[in-house]
């Protein structure tokens, strides 16, 4: 026996957390099925990365969704997706929204300190020897921005980019400005003689690198004044520039001073993708400690 769909209301935890829709929409956007245990009515609805359980009574019990294998659209047939990744660099970011859209997908992570990503191996599929790079149906695609966006569109219902047009190229804006503005300054005081081996300089070059990274943040933090995110949920540039401030932060930069870069640094801590993600790069550095 199924019950009328207009008589429903439930909430859409996937992309918008606590938005409330009714269930008509539901069922023209996300199929949901109708089951009848014994004594009440239940419905299971596939939404986002959960099954919700919802009683007629109005209680609700929440369950997690197993994951899924992104699927390509001509054949049906799952697609294996690999991660090329190294602990602390920005390829944390692409761990973070594949992790947020529910992909299964492999890490392959490379020990930078063993020379991995200077290989033959590693470099016959990228001669750039950098991370991440990912590779789909064993179709390469390297390039921090590019890989973003394919997650974004592989797995629309993450929401990882904004819907609408101009906000999109907005969101790949400012990806674009974490990989090309703010990136270059970090890698210079990580590595000063790759901009300038004149001995005696690093301390030099540090300093200027310092300057011109707070100057950012503080447009970052402009940006985020009374926001909780770049957007008005969380996006694929959320995560790139959490992996900018976190990489200052373990440069020592005090970014105290940037009040909603700092909000937006501990909101995303919280996140379970982050959570996730630290724990994962915690086991690599162990693996890592041992080979050295």
């Amino acid at each position: 026996m199924r019950r009328k769909a207009a008589t429903w209301t439930l909430a859409l935890i996937g992309g918008t957390e606590g938005m409330w829709h009714n269930l008509e929409q539901a069922i023209s956007q996300n199929t949901p099925e109708f089951i009848e245990p014994t004594g009440v009515t239940h419905m299971v609805g596939m939404l986002g990365r959960r099954v919700f359980h919802f009683l007629d009574n109005g209680k609700q019990c929440t369950t997690e969704m197993p994951q899924r294998s992104k699927l390509d659209h001509r054949t049906g047939v799952p697609m294996e997706i690999v991660l090329y990744y190294a602990p602390i660099t920005c390829a944390l970011a692409p761990f973070i929204t594949l992790t947020e859209a529910v992909a299964k997908f492999e890490v392959r992570p490379l020990n930078f300190g063993k020379g991995q990503h200077t290989s033959p191996e590693y470099l016959k599929i990228n001669p750039k020897h950098k991370v991440p790079l990912l590779v789909v149906d064993g179709k390469i695609l390297s390039e921090s921005i590019a890989i973003q966006i394919w997650i974004a569109r592989s797995f629309p219902q993450a929401k990882l980019l904004p819907a609408d047009p101009w906000q999109e190229l907005q969101a790949i804006s400012l990806m674009s400005w974490c990989s090309g503005g703010i990136h270059p300054f970090l890698a210079r005081i990580n590595s000063p003689p790759r901009v300038c081996d004149v001995p005696r300089t690093d301390e030099s070059v540090k300093k200027l690198a310092a300057a011109n990274l707070m100057e950012l943040f503080k447009i970052a933090d402009d940006l985020l004044a009374g926001r909780e995110f770049f957007f008005d949920h969380f996006t694929a540039p959320d995560a790139h520039f959490f992996w900018c401030q976190r990489r200052g932060r373990q440069f020592e930069l005090d970014l105290s001073k940037f009040k909603h870069c700092t909000e937006h640094f501990e909101r995303m801590m919280q996140r379970p993708s982050v959570q996730k993600l630290l724990a994962f790069e915690k086991s690599i550095q162990a693996e890592f400690a041992k080979a050295a």
